[in-house]
């Protein structure tokens, strides 16, 4: 609200031509001025002869009687106002049939009343203004009348008035907030008047018009203050009300409406400078002080209010908090917290579902049980293994990961209006809940290795997308991109040479998304993966249609590769793996595996077509990896089973003669017979004499477990109501890794960072030639934080390794500076 001061505009006044007598009659003269004041004053105005008075006022000032005329007129407005109009006033609060309201009205009609006075009066003494008051540095005589309005009524006896005028103005405005209807115009017409009652005037007499500068009003000493006072109680008051009911959503609810009410009661009755102030005021009662409590509240805070996706409360949150903090350092500090205290509930979560997941199967699978007992029928089930439910909670955990990110993501776009400092604070959370737990990078890939094996299967190219987008959002939380790498590559490894993937595309998709996200260093060996198990496939092709072609138009070699297999086609499909792109390491003990006939010459026959297509090139056979096919004969039906290469050779070597339906095989026989180092024929005998689906063989005696002195024979007894069997080695699978594997592939990662560190240390000297310390440890770092930070004493190590190994050396004069050694 914007009330100008009420002043007065200056006439120009030609004084009259008459040449006046060199004497004038003062007291006459004055007493004609007075008498007219008191019928102005008194409304009898219109009988009044203006031009006369003016003329005399004039001539008083003419002849230097202006002192005397001023001081007089200001005594006789402050005796009225004093002596008429005050005593009016406090005659109507004593009247106890009026009211507050009342009271207000009628010191507004004397307020007005007595302007129009002053009007009037400064226009009889205009030239008064004009000369006298401007001469003397006085104020204008309209402007008198308001002084004595303000100290001869407003404020006379200890503000006897003025303390009335303030408690009902300040009354009607908590009835309003109350929602009492009260008489607004006359709150509005009292609040102008007080913010009319100047307290200190200064006269810019700078000026030919001797403008008046005003400074603070009564309104601003007196009023506001109280006003203030009043409005933290009331909010105090709304806030301990609201506290005590225990309820996040009530509180802002009720304080958003609050706010809103308050703030249209600012516009319509308080002035523009009290508006900012009281604004300040109730948002530091309400928001500031006890917002951050309300957010911390267990049963209906900000943590429930997430929970239950709440965006219409979380929208009316982030809107109060930006009233007095631009950067939201309140609901950064309480998001950051949640986000973690998310992490820890997601664990927890995740171990329960993934319990009462297998509980429920496990209920059912009794129940299909019971159900095939009552029609005389067995039926075997097996239930998951300690490393499957691992692996399942490792792709859940992910899941749940995604979830709880996506669900932050909408209340980022719902409620938070996408604001910058929220999204990073909500981005710093979440890589430091991923970044916290130790296997974070292993269930990555899994959760990938799941996803690409089986979870797309039938899904739509967009899902698709979204999925894969899903696993580049998480991959980029994670910090050790190195551990990550080394699992993904393991796991791809599988999915291509068991050709476990649904498709090539979906991974050929995965690995653009990488190599856009850290650049092509990063999967340059994952497209060395694929360009091995592109060319193999064009080479068994034409191993198998060309140089080893069997049936009609036969090779020499394909006829003797049949001729082994007892006049069966045999086909032989190989991979030709680059060691620098794959995982695997090379397992020496595996040259000692002795082969039988069938897969022996087809490993003849390949080594030669190997040889025609590269002179000097060396083949290491790893019969660990890779499957064959079988046709297996029982009693009543046969088989197709596909099995391990190890599995194989034991079922080739030991059990494919004449009596192998009776004859028993002794464990150490079966290493003897095959080659296959003790620990992986055991696991092998586990996975085609142990597991219920794919027992193959029958142990003697049956247990989980495999032992020297055990014997085995073919189990004649085994049925399947399949056609196609596929045996799984036992702990095959990908799978989390227990804790001997985990400390195996971390010493691979810790000796892979060795390389890397000192090849990027030795790329920067090379490079700057001479460098000091803290300047080699930055550019090693900002070089390797794409695939893992290192600490600082890392590099040193590394720095202390290159010196003994001569790659540097430190300066002789400066130790804290290194030098390159060509």
């Amino acid at each position: 609200m914007n009330h100008n001061i009420v002043g007065r505009s200056h006439t120009r006044i030609r004084p009259p031509r008459k040449v006046l007598s060199s004497s004038i009659d003062v007291e006459k003269s004055w007493d004609v001025l007075r008498k007219a004041i008191e019928e102005i004053q008194q409304k009898n105005a219109s009988k009044l002869s203006f031009e006369e008075l003016y003329r005399r006022a004039y001539n008083l000032v003419l002849h230097k009687h202006g002192k005397f005329l001023y001081d007089r007129i200001e005594k006789q407005i402050r005796d009225y106002l004093r002596d008429t109009v005050r005593v009016k006033l406090l005659e109507k609060l004593k009247d106890t049939s009026s009211d507050d309201r009342q009271f207000l009205l009628e010191i507004n009609s004397l307020w007005e009343d007595h302007l129009l006075s002053m009007r009037m009066i400064s226009d009889v003494l205009m030239y008064l203004d004009r000369v006298y008051a401007k001469e003397s540095h006085l104020p204008l005589i309209y402007d008198v009348g308001l002084n004595a309005f303000k100290d001869s009524v407003v404020k006379y006896n200890d503000h006897e008035i003025g303390k009335e005028v303030i408690r009902i103005v300040l009354e009607f405005l908590n009835q309003s907030r109350h929602g009492i209807i009260v008489d607004k115009f006359v709150i509005k017409a009292i609040i102008y008047m007080l913010e009319s009652l100047t307290e200190t005037v200064n006269i810019d007499v700078s000026k030919v018009t001797g403008s008046t500068s005003y400074g603070e009003n009564y309104y601003l000493h007196y009023f506001e203050p109280k006003l203030l006072i009043s409005g933290h109680e009331y909010f105090q008051s709304k806030v301990k009300e609201l506290i005590d009911q225990h309820s996040g959503v009530l509180y802002i609810e009720k304080i958003v409406q609050l706010i809103q009410e308050e703030e249209a009661r600012i516009q319509m009755y308080l002035p523009e400078a009290s508006g900012p102030k009281m604004v300040e005021l109730m948002d530091n009662d309400l928001i500031t002080q006890n917002l951050e409590f309300i957010m911390m509240l267990e049963t209906d805070g900000l943590n429930s209010w997430i929970a239950d996706s709440n965006y219409t409360i979380l929208g009316q949150l982030f809107k109060l908090i930006s009233r007095v903090d631009s950067d939201h350092e309140m609901l950064r500090r309480r998001l950051r917290a949640i986000i973690l205290s998310n992490g820890n509930e997601l664990s927890q979560n995740v171990k329960q579902s993934v319990e009462s997941t297998l509980a429920k199967k496990r209920e059912e699978e009794e129940k299909r049980k019971q159900i095939a007992k009552s029609h005389g029928k067995k039926l075997v089930i097996r239930h998951k293994s300690g490393k499957e439910q691992t692996t399942l909670y490792a792709i859940k955990w992910i899941e749940s990961f995604l979830e709880l990110k996506n669900k932050y993501d909408d209340i980022l776009s719902k409620s938070f209006e996408m604001d910058v400092g929220l999204s990073e604070e909500i981005q710093a959370g979440f890589s430091t809940l991923i970044n916290t737990s130790e296997r974070s990078e292993e269930y990555l890939s899994l959760f990938i290795d799941n996803c690409i094996r089986k979870s797309l299967k039938n899904k739509g190219s967009e899902e698709i997308d979204r999925t894969l987008n899903d696993c580049i959002c998480v991959f980029r939380f994670i910090k050790d991109k190195d551990v990550f790498e080394k699992y993904n590559r393991n796991h791809l490894a599988k999915r291509l040479l068991q050709q476990k993937s649904l498709s090539n595309e979906i991974e050929m998709n995965m690995i653009t998304k990488f190599k856009q996200e850290i650049g092509s260093s990063f999967t340059a060996r994952l497209d060395g993966m694929f360009k091995d198990i592109k060319i193999s496939q064009e080479m068994s092709s034409e191993f198998n249609n060309k140089f080893a072609r069997q049936g009609p138009k036969e090779t020499a070699v394909g006829s003797k590769i049949r001729a082994a297999n007892n006049d069966r086609k045999l086909e032989f499909d190989f991979s030709i793996l680059t060691p620098s792109f794959w995982p695997m390491p090379i397992n020496k003990t595996m040259e000692n595996v002795i082969l039988p006939p069938e897969l022996q010459v087809l490993q003849d026959s390949g080594q030669e077509f190997y040889d025609t297509k590269h002179k000097g090139r060396n083949l290491t056979w790893a019969p660990n990896f890779g499957t064959v096919d079988i046709r297996m004969y029982y009693p009543g039906k046969s088989y197709e089973v596909n099995m391990s290469t190890l599995s194989a050779i034991i079922i080739l070597s030991c059990f494919n003669n004449d009596d192998s339906d009776t004859k028993e095989v002794s464990f150490e026989k079966i290493l003897e017979a095959t080659g296959i180092p003790e620990q992986e024929l055991k696991r092998h005998l586990q996975s085609i004499s142990v597991a219920s689906r794919t027992r193959l063989l029958k142990k003697i005696p049956m247990s989980r477990d495999i032992h020297a002195g055990d014997h085995f024979k073919i189990n004649n007894q085994f049925k399947s109501p399949h056609t196609r069997i596929k045996v799984l080695t036992v702990a095959s699978a990908s799978h989390v890794e227990n804790d001997v594997e985990r400390n195996g592939t971390l010493e691979v990662i810790r000796k892979s960072r060795i390389v890397e560190t000192q090849a990027a240390i030795v790329r920067v000297m090379k490079a700057r030639r001479e460098l000091k310390h803290e300047e080699l440890l930055n550019e090693v770092i900002k070089q390797l934080i794409n695939r893992f930070k290192p600490q600082p004493s890392f590099i040193k190590e590394q720095i202390e390794d290159l010196i003994d190994k001569e790659y540097l050396k430190r300066d002789e004069g400066n130790r804290s500076v290194y030098q390159y050694l060509a």
